[in-house]
């Protein structure tokens, strides 16, 4: 499966997901939705934070992401988003453009709690849980390659060794 079908695929549940639940868009906040959606893409500076440096926000036509400035040629050349169809927003990192300022009154959800839109984190949650065969694929490769590197730290750990 080739990337883009995995997006559409993930699109099609997402979009499924605003229909059973009465919704004109969701707003896709968290690394790990941009992460899922995007087939991979990393959207973050540091990981020790829920949110990255872009967010999507999808409606029955259209995924607009929303990034800065100086966040969108790494975007586009490091992660290879410019293909991947999105309409951008790119606003000026000094004033991040709202996602939910330019929508008309619509019935909108999040993938987290957030004022005034419907909380779907749990059923995005379990959306991104069912995982499609590439990204099956690409859990046993992580596993494999952390297999074999606990496999080679076993073999040179000796008592007495301090963690540095």
């Amino acid at each position: 499966m080739h990337p883009q079908e995995e997006r559409a695929e993930k699109l099609r549940r997402l979009r499924r997901l605003m229909a059973e639940h009465g919704l004109d868009a969701i707003w896709l906040r968290r690394l790990s939705s941009f992460a899922w959606l995007t087939a991979g893409a990393a959207d973050y500076v540091g990981i020790a934070d829920e949110h990255g440096i872009a967010s999507l926000l999808v409606t029955d036509e259209h995924v607009y992401l929303y990034t800065s400035n100086i966040e969108a040629p790494r975007l586009e050349r490091e992660e290879g988003l410019l293909a991947a169809g999105f309409t951008w927003r790119v606003s000026h990192w000094y004033r991040p453009a709202d996602p939910l300022a330019s929508r008309e009154p619509a019935r909108i959800g999040c993938d987290e709690a957030f004022p005034g839109l419907a909380n779907l984190g749990p059923h995005v949650s379990a959306l991104r849980a069912r995982l499609l065969p590439p990204e099956a694929e690409r859990m046993a490769d992580l596993g494999r390659r952390c297999a074999e590197a606990m496999t080679a730290a076993i073999g040179v750990v000796r008592p007495g060794m301090a963690e540095l």
